[in-house]
């Protein structure tokens, strides 16, 4: 069954469903739960960088972020 927009829904759930369905808001506890101390930590100092510094400090963690997980995208045991 799909939701209109061509997306899979679990069998009996309807986007109405959907959107009765309550969910847990976004608290900053819940964002950082799993999050890496060092991460956050290097995120807070590349924040109150000047705006064209802090724009290639985050496309510099994105871009590691992003080979991390590719490269543990062939190993399901393997954490990064």
């Amino acid at each position: 069954m799909t939701d209109g927009d061509g997306d899979d829904l679990e069998p009996g759930t309807t986007s109405a469903t959907m959107a009765s369905t309550p969910v847990a808001p976004l608290t900053e506890s819940s964002l950082h739960a799993d999050a890496d101390p060092a991460l956050l930590s290097r995120l807070a100092l590349i924040d109150g960088q000047p705006l064209g510094d802090r724009a290639a400090a985050f496309r510099q963690v994105h871009d590691e972020l992003r080979q991390q997980l590719e490269s543990s995208d062939g190993d399901p045991g393997r954490s990064a």
